[in-house]
């Protein structure tokens, strides 16, 4: 039944709670309609009051029992999770876990029916819900209450068909209730229509010879051939889309790269991609409960949701990555540790830290979940704007460029040391020294902590940064703010 599960994910994130509006004006990042969702945890979802993982969030209602179809009024994205708002206002869903990655509940089409189907397998057990778990381990009998036997004709008054899935669950219209069509990847059912059957037809069901009363102008046909109606709403085709995407790894296991678009185990490759991995898609293909990822470098195949009944969890998602040039500075007294990869883990740090103060200039940006991960001007290390919930790093600063002609001279009779980044902290202190009076040239300018400061660089590769009030204008040189000189503002020596 589960042969293509394609979970899309949003290119922006919601970084604040929105509340709900009679008139649905919502952020960017929300959506109002009305969807159904099916929990295919085991475990249930607790319901929370606001879009958020946080305990204060946790409401008092009973969990949301797995094979529970619910209404949705509104989604919001936050990374990989999206919230759902259920329709009656009893609070918000998740359909992936925050934490873990699991996933907790599935989008659905529900349809109402008056349909006919006739077993075409051994037996077919009822199921007492419409649940995954059941298609991979079907109930004892006593659960659902019987079985369908073979050839057995039934009535079905709804479908619940999971989007990007194929295969549906019907549910019986006496009541007796759920039955898969397809079980294991195979056909279970076939689709009775008054009416002649195109013979020609290679997925029409054999015409069973005992036919009980009423039913003689009956003819069967496989359910994936039914009316125009169910194919629009119906699983979409097992086709392959090239492009390019970018797609990193959350498994904290990490996860081995396949020769074949499969989860066949024999198909495993030496080659493994590591949590946080940054990776580039070139083709997507939909097949076995999940989506196929053809990677250019390394070479190779890989799947996005774990291509199982149970224990269903986000392997990989797609992210959006910036790229352009931002400046980050390390606001906490610890410094901040370099990461070869996106991840926290402790054996993705390089052994590289950046002190408290020091300005990283970054050329990539990457959302995964609640944290930013920001990639060096070297692009070889990342670090990571927040730890633990608490923000380690300030910016994107504001940092403004001057022109080459802009010169201006060293104020303080002993001159000045040079430093290495816009702090007060005696670790960034160099040994270069500019004399009272040197000319320099004034190249970036920045406000951290109320204070201004500017990196400046003298004929000779001698550069660095220092206090706006240790210098003054030139002649001849349009400064911006040094139209005059600073006579009332004292020497002030550096640290």
């Amino acid at each position: 039944m589960l042969s293509g599960l394609r979970r899309s994910m949003s290119s922006t994130f919601i970084g604040s709670k929105q509340p709900l509006t009679a008139d649905c004006a919502v952020a960017q990042d929300e959506e109002c309609g009305l969807w159904r969702y099916l929990v295919v945890d085991t475990s249930g979802v607790r319901p929370r009051t606001d879009a958020s993982y946080g305990k204060e969030t946790k409401s008092g209602m009973a969990r949301v029992k797995e094979g529970t179809l619910v209404d949705i009024s509104l989604r919001r994205r936050a990374g990989w999770t999206t919230w759902l708002c259920m329709r009656e206002g009893e609070g918000w869903l998740h359909d992936i876990s925050p934490k873990d990655h699991k996933v907790r509940l599935i989008e659905v089409d529900l349809l109402h029916v008056d349909w006919q189907f006739q077993v075409t397998s051994q037996s077919l057990p009822v199921f007492p819900k419409p649940s995954l778990q059941f298609l991979s381990k079907p109930p004892l009998t006593s659960m659902a209450g019987e079985s369908l036997s073979h050839g057995e004709l039934i009535s079905v008054s709804q479908r619940i068909r999971p989007l990007n899935i194929k295969g549906s669950f019907l549910k019986l219209a006496d009541g007796r209730g759920w039955v898969p069509d397809s079980l294991k990847g195979h056909q279970v059912l076939a689709r009775w229509q008054t009416g002649s059957v195109d013979s020609s037809n290679a997925c029409e069901a054999e015409v069973p010879q005992n036919i009980p009363s009423g039913h003689s102008e009956m003819r069967p046909q496989m359910a994936q051939e039914i009316e125009e109606s169910e194919r629009i709403v119906g699983s979409p085709p097992e086709v392959s889309e090239r492009g390019a995407w970018d797609y990193i790894v959350l498994d904290p296991c990490g996860m081995h790269l396949r020769g074949s678009p499969t989860y066949d185990k024999t198909e495993k490759l030496a080659t493994k991609l590591l949590e946080g991995e940054l990776v580039k898609v070139v083709e997507r293909q939909l097949g076995d409960g999940t989506t196929f990822l053809r990677l250019d470098s390394p070479s190779g195949w890989a799947f996005d949701v774990q291509p199982t009944t149970t224990k269903k969890r986000q392997r990989m998602v797609e992210v959006v990555v910036e790229r352009g040039s931002w400046f980050y500075r390390a606001s906490v007294p610890g410094g901040l540790a370099l990461r070869s990869r996106c991840s926290c883990a402790d054996d993705a740090k390089t052994g590289v830290r950046h002190e408290h103060g020091a300005v990283l200039v970054v050329n990539q940006r990457v959302r995964v979940g609640d944290t930013l991960f920001l990639r060096t001007e070297d692009e070889v290390s990342w670090f990571m704007d927040r730890k633990a919930g608490k923000q380690v790093v300030e910016g994107p600063l504001v940092m403004n460029t001057h022109d080459a002609g802009c010169l201006v001279a060293v104020r303080p009779l002993q001159g000045i040391h040079l430093l290495s980044a816009p702090t007060r902290n005696r670790w960034a202190i160099t040994n270069m020294v500019l004399l009272k009076g040197a000319r320099v040239q004034l190249l970036r300018s920045i406000d951290v902590e109320g204070e201004s400061w500017w990196y400046v660089k003298k004929p000779g590769g001698m550069e660095g940064w220092s206090f706006d009030f240790n210098f003054e204008g030139v002649a001849d040189s349009q400064v911006p703010g040094l139209d005059e000189p600073f006579h009332n503002q004292a020497s002030v020596p550096v640290c």
